[in-house]
């Protein structure tokens, strides 16, 4: 890992351990607030909590709108 990696991953870690964040936790809040939460944590923007939220929790209401893909994709299919 790059340094700036392995600073984000002790720093999630830090938020587990210390209980600012946890699974079941995360798993019971709004989008909004686990947005806020996540975003705390060093190096985690919105695209990793948006991608969190799909691929782990399986919220199916997500739209990662600052997605470079999905912005091409919505571009080519609805013009702009």
């Amino acid at each position: 890992l790059s340094g700036a990696k392995a600073r984000a991953v002790r720093d999630l870690s830090a938020h587990f351990a210390d209980g600012r964040l946890s699974e079941a936790a995360m798993a019971g809040l709004d989008d909004e607030e686990l947005m806020k939460r996540l975003c705390a944590v060093r190096g985690v923007g919105p695209w990793s909590v948006h991608m969190f939220m799909m691929f782990s929790l399986r919220r199916p209401d997500v739209l990662p709108v600052g997605d470079l893909v999905v912005r091409k994709g919505m571009a080519r299919l609805y013009g702009g």
